[in-house]
């Protein structure tokens, strides 16, 4: 007798969970990246109405940020929880509170935004109208493909570059401790089996 897995069996219905934000400048496009395998984190590619286009990582729009009543303060060092705590602490927890992580920020009701995460710089470009993703062959980037009047492409990392070498990596001293490893091994090896 084989059982099969449903996810509509569990304990409740799916359900989604929402959150609306205000962004202090207008949008007109945006766009989610994407990479090869899906395991990075995606971002959200805005459009601003003066053609400018703002990364927003997905810390900050994901519905699973606490509120800020999901917050506790932390209590000092020495101090011991009311009973009253104590019994809450062991309670069973809602089912939307075990969905919120901790990572994230707490949710605000306007985005804050960050010069840092404008990717097209202090560029003037007129006249775009689309944004397109695409993934790259490596999985931590993704291209963002803004079009209209003008062309802009960029690079965009939404986990850091985590499977990318550096462009200041030196390579020769990388070439040399290999290089000095295996004169070494080969050293080693003559000198027992001498």
């Amino acid at each position: 007798m084989t059982q099969h897995y449903s996810s509509f069996k569990e304990e409740s219905d799916p359900f989604a969970l929402h959150n609306s934000s205000i962004m202090p400048f207008v949008i007109k496009g945006l766009a989610m990246t994407e990479t090869a395998n899906h395991i990075s984190g995606r971002s959200l590619i805005l459009l601003s109405n003066e053609n400018k286009l703002y990364n927003v990582p997905q810390n900050l729009f994901s519905a699973r940020r606490p509120g800020k009543d999901d917050i506790e303060e932390p209590k000092g060092w020495f101090t011991m929880p009311d009973p009253e705590d104590l019994e809450k602490m062991f309670e069973e927890k809602p089912f939307d509170k075990q969905l919120k992580h901790v990572k994230y920020l707490p949710y605000q009701t306007v985005m804050p935004t960050y010069d840092q995460r404008w990717i097209s710089y202090d560029l003037r470009l007129t006249g775009l109208e689309k944004i397109k993703t695409f993934p790259t062959r490596l999985e931590s980037t993704s291209q963002v493909l803004a079009y209209g009047h003008d062309l802009f492409l960029v690079r965009v990392t939404p986990d850091k570059k985590f499977d990318m070498i550096d462009e200041e990596f030196n390579y020769a001293l990388l070439f040399l401790v290999i290089g000095a490893l295996m004169t070494a091994v080969y050293v080693l090896r003559r000198w027992i089996d001498g």
